[in-house]
């Protein structure tokens, strides 16, 4: 049975969300043109993270369907005058007159529509909702595929699934997992080599500044030296990894317990022992293991039952207390975690 969006989406329970939208009929539709939709989909996910007030933490688009990874910033839109709501909203949906042209003074539209305050509140509110950030997204690829295959009729399968993400290790396990999908199908070895992933921008962002070298001395010392990462991401489109605002950064990243460095040798660890099944736990990756609280065979329980694609259930978590909480809070019962993931 189909429930509804609003019962299933409230940033009052979490403002992670992992989101996935599927092909129809399971074809390589995003591949119709080689990776030229895989392509506009980045550029226009960067596009769209900064016109509404939800920040992309990962993503990864296959031939056949995407993942993406969102905080919905609820204080971000809030805070956002009128005026400015107005403008996002007319560079998200560029305003025209009564003959369908595009209208000449955007400034006088601009000011006309922030003084109507029931029409600024329905956009504020649309800010940041999850699924207009999808339909922005989808129905002019949708229209763009259909239009390169001459073909009419439904692109994606449905709605797209939504699970809420509660808590660090369950936050952490599903951008790894974003992250590591074309090493699981076998499209590539390496985390870094995936194309259009997050994990393959976070990347490049760093060899394009010249940091490498300060991201191998993080890696070898476990990125416990946060200096030697600071600002590497600050500039990037993507959320940081390292939450860096109680040091005076702009923007609030996704979290505190560990380094830019930490989180690339936790998704390089897994990776391999996805692949191989051989990777050995070094020093660092033990220590990063034990900061989180979680041991090395519940981390790839959970990574193997989110690889299993059904994605049953509408939240994900690694401890029982959140689930306990939100299902008092919903009167329910209980709550099917994702995939019934082990929880600790």
């Amino acid at each position: 049975m189909t429930v509804a969006r609003r019962k299933i989406i409230n940033p009052a329970d979490t403002p992670w969300y992992h989101c996935i939208s599927k092909c129809a009929r399971a074809l390589p539709l995003f591949r119709i043109k080689g990776s030229y939709f895989q392509r506009w989909m980045e550029l226009r996910l960067r596009f769209l993270s900064k016109h509404f007030a939800i920040s992309v933490a990962g993503h990864t688009f296959m031939d056949n369907h995407m993942h993406l990874l969102l905080r919905i910033n609820t204080k971000e839109v809030e805070q956002l005058s009128s005026e400015e709501v107005t403008r996002r909203w007319a560079e998200l949906f560029p305003p025209k007159d009564s003959k369908r042209k595009k209208v000449k003074d955007l400034q006088a539209w601009i000011k006309k529509h922030a003084a109507d305050s029931e029409w600024v509140k329905t956009r504020r509110e649309r800010l940041v909702d999850i699924g207009w950030l999808h339909k922005c997204l989808k129905e002019p690829l949708a229209h763009m595929i259909n239009q390169a295959e001459g073909k009419k009729g439904t692109v994606f399968q449905g709605r797209y699934k939504s699970i809420g993400i509660l808590g660090l290790r369950a936050l952490l396990n599903t951008c790894i997992y974003i992250d590591l999908n074309p090493v699981a199908a076998g499209i590539v070895t390496t985390p870094e080599a995936s194309p259009f992933t997050s994990i393959a921008i976070r990347f490049r962002n760093v060899i394009r500044q010249g940091r490498a070298a300060d991201l191998v001395a993080a890696y070898k010392e476990c990125g416990l030296d946060k200096q030697r990462t600071a600002e590497l991401e600050q500039s990037l489109w993507l959320l940081e990894i390292e939450d860096r605002s109680k040091y005076g950064a702009p923007r609030e990243g996704m979290t505190d317990a560990i380094t830019l460095a930490q989180y690339f040798l936790l998704v390089d660890y897994t990776g391999r022992k996805l692949r191989d099944g051989k990777a050995s736990m070094s020093p660092e990756v033990a220590e990063v293991m034990e900061r989180l609280k979680i041991s090395e065979q519940l981390w790839f329980e959970q990574q193997q039952s989110l690889a299993s694609g059904s994605f049953r259930g509408h939240y994900f978590a690694t401890s029982r207390e959140k689930l306990r909480e939100i299902a008092e809070r919903r009167r329910k019962r209980h709550l099917v975690n994702c995939n019934g993931c082990s929880t600790l």
